[in-house]
């Protein structure tokens, strides 16, 4: 899960804090 969240250029969508827990959970 590190990985995903270090390329959080690809498929990131920083407007969507529902992702941004989602990330920061896991």
């Amino acid at each position: 899960s590190a990985q995903k969240f270090a390329t959080d250029g690809e498929g990131y969508k920083p407007c969507d804090p529902q992702v941004i827990r989602d990330r920061v959970a896991h």
